[in-house]
């Protein structure tokens, strides 16, 4: 398939952070990465993401270069209509809109890990986050619930492209 100019994607960031979080999250999985991000620019400057500190807009450029060069991550890529496109753009806006409403859930990822789906209004981590919103608009299908997604879960989707494997400083690299 061409690539038209007014294409429209949806992008999924995978990356394994160093701090604290990260490392107690990947001892406890075993994952390889540890975080979840739902995107939808071309050129990456803007992800969105529950962190412990609640929903978030993420802006990688703004981090330092060490940072950026210490943090491996994979984005991918799936084609969606115009629809769906704005379907998720209004859904990003909404949580974004509320965001102070949406909190990070510890207790969700507990029962994640002992694989026990469950729905804690406005609470979320982030691979839950991301998979919810792809699954509710119908991006991914999935049988698996989005609160048993676990960030590499993500690279098992089939309806997923990878388009980048590396570091967060290429990936910003790539984008210019």
């Amino acid at each position: 398939m061409s690539i038209q100019p007014n294409d429209k994607y949806v992008y999924v960031l995978l990356t394994k952070f160093s701090d604290r979080a990260s490392k107690a999250i990947r001892g406890l999985t075993r994952s390889s990465y540890t975080h979840a991000s739902i995107g939808i620019d071309e050129k990456y400057e803007e992800f969105y993401s529950i962190v412990t500190k609640g929903f978030r807009r993420e802006q990688f450029h703004r981090f330092s270069k060490e940072c950026r060069l210490e943090t491996p991550c994979r984005l991918y890529k799936i084609h969606v209509s115009d629809e769906v496109y704005e379907e998720i753009c209004i859904i990003l806006k909404r949580h974004e809109a509320r965001s102070k409403h949406y909190k990070y859930s510890k207790l969700g990822v507990a029962l994640c890990l002992l694989h026990i789906g469950h729905k804690i209004n406005h609470r979320y981590f982030c691979s839950q986050f991301v998979a919810e919103i792809l699954q509710s608009s119908q991006v991914i299908s999935s049988k698996k619930s989005s609160s048993l997604f676990l960030p590499d879960d993500f690279m098992d989707i089939k309806e997923l492209d990878l388009c980048y494997c590396g570091n967060l400083d290429g990936l910003l690299d790539l984008a210019y």
